[in-house]
């Protein structure tokens, strides 16, 4: 940055109603705010067991013709190789949350079609053909996953409102109150040929869940509170029997809890961790044996002493795991043995910034979605020591639409403390010239900028470097 750089922060909330009347005069190849608007991205990722077919979520935004809603989530599926995309749902309806098959022949999802009212899970096979309604839930399915052996499955289900709740509600009081009994999610199994029955008390709200290898059981996250804060602080890990028989806790744990894995032999669970009660994040990679259903030892911090925050994680076999982290302003991928030793990079940070990451049943493949400076999230794939290829270009205009030079920097802060942040330079830049500068805080306050695709609405970094400011993104 120059020198002699004016500063003029600016409060970024309201930013692109205040740009729109002037973006009329800015140059033709520079971002816009109904550009903005309109950018698509993808979302979720499922690579098949196989390592053959992706399917990926687009979201969407509605244009403006159209009634006011959420943005449309579209569900497609490509080869890995490349090649043309099969629509599964496109607008006006929306699907999410895709996996395969354990046997990698059927995509799941869940999704709100015609065949019912409320939102069920939903199958199609490997082309995209043959859709089905998979379950018949009266108040609808929220997550959900398959049995290991691919013959059932779990899902959670919201418990209807208490009689008093529901007659308010009908009096024309509708106000929400979170901590009612009515926003408690209860864990359901179901036969691919059966009704399904809950394997959780109605008094206990599931939070995340995952299948034990073995199919008899599953780890759960839950809270006796459905409150976000007891959502946030409190939950505990249990073991919940498939037939719901028994359920007792698993594992003794403290503070914020993250995602879920299990070995593949089903020897040991790993899920991301608090190091404390105070702990902002769920960051660290925790693992411990299970036998019986029961934690049969100590729980270990893979990634103690490691100046990252761990994001996602699973399994490579049952000696080796996968977790992706946040480094900085960019994201990395990771090896490590379950003892802690043999940390190995995968994607370095800087490359792209990316989530969602899913490995073939050999874990010689993975696929991911990813952006970066120049384009929203895409869908990605690559090998442990190859190199990540692009196989989407959802938004090709972008592609002829000048862009803010995009960068990290760093200085000191107080205390001595090394700060980062994202740097944008105005489009047209020049070292001779003083720009007015507009500060983007991130939200929080755990939040952090990345350098990877940074605008959207609430933050409209490039329309700012198409007025000519240079844009700053503190962490």
């Amino acid at each position: 940055m120059h020198p002699t750089t004016p500063l003029r922060p600016l409060v970024a909330a309201g930013l692109l109603s205040l740009l729109a009347a002037s973006a009329a005069g800015v140059r033709a190849q520079t971002l816009t705010p109904e550009q903005v608007v309109s950018i698509r991205s993808v979302g979720a990722v499922a690579l098949s067991p196989d390592g053959g077919r992706i399917a990926y979520g687009v979201t969407r935004p509605r244009d403006e013709a159209e009634s006011r809603g959420a943005a449309y989530s579209e569900l497609y599926i490509m080869p890995t190789e490349g090649g043309p995309a099969i629509a599964v749902v496109e607008k006006p309806r929306s699907a999410s949350g895709p996996q395969w098959s354990p046997d990698g022949a059927t995509l799941a999802f869940t999704a709100t079609l015609p065949m019912h009212d409320e939102r069920q899970v939903y199958a199609v096979d490997r082309e995209g053909e043959g859709l089905r309604p998979l379950t018949t839930s009266p108040v609808g399915v929220g997550a959900f996953a398959w049995s290991p052996d691919g013959s059932a499955l779990a899902y959670t289900e919201r418990v209807p409102d208490p009689d008093s709740v529901a007659r308010r509600r009908e009096a024309g009081n509708d106000v929400i109150v979170m901590s009612e009994r009515g926003v408690f999610d209860r864990l359901y199994v179901q036969p691919l040929d059966g009704p399904a029955s809950a394997v959780t008390p109605a008094d206990r709200d599931v939070r995340d869940f995952v299948w034990a290898p073995g199919g008899d059981w599953l780890a759960v996250q839950v809270t006796e509170d459905p409150a976000t804060d007891a959502g946030y602080m409190f939950r505990e890990i249990h073991a919940v029997a498939a037939d719901g028989s028994w359920m007792h806790e698993l594992v003794e744990t403290e503070g914020k809890l993250g995602g879920m894995a299990f070995s593949p032999e089903g020897g040991w669970l790993a899920w991301l961790g608090a190091t404390a009660f105070n702990d902002p994040l769920a960051q660290s990679v925790m693992a411990v044996p299970v036998r019986e259903a029961r934690a049969a030892g100590p729980v270990a911090n893979l990634t103690d002493g490691m100046r990252l925050s761990a994001v996602d994680v699973g399994w490579l076999g049952d000696r080796t795991l996968w977790f992706v982290a946040n480094e900085g302003t960019g994201t990395a991928l990771y090896r490590v043995r379950r003892d802690g030793s043999r940390l190995e990079t995968v994607v370095a940070a800087g490359e792209a910034v990316f989530h969602g990451v899913d490995f073939a049943e050999d874990g010689r493949r993975f696929a991911m979605s990813a952006s970066t400076a120049r384009h929203p999230g895409e869908v990605y794939a690559g090998s442990p020591g190859g190199e990540l290829r692009r196989l989407t270009n959802i938004n090709p205009w972008l592609d002829e639409v000048a862009l803010g030079e995009q960068s990290t920097i760093a200085w000191t802060g107080p205390e001595g403390w090394t700060i980062e942040g994202v740097l944008i330079r105005p489009v047209g830049y020049r070292e001779d010239r003083a720009y007015p500068l507009a500060i983007l805080p991130h939200g929080g306050p755990e939040g952090v900028s990345q350098d990877g695709w940074t605008t959207n609405p609430l933050y409209p970094a490039q329309v700012l470097a198409g007025e000519g400011y240079v844009v700053l993104m503190p962490n």
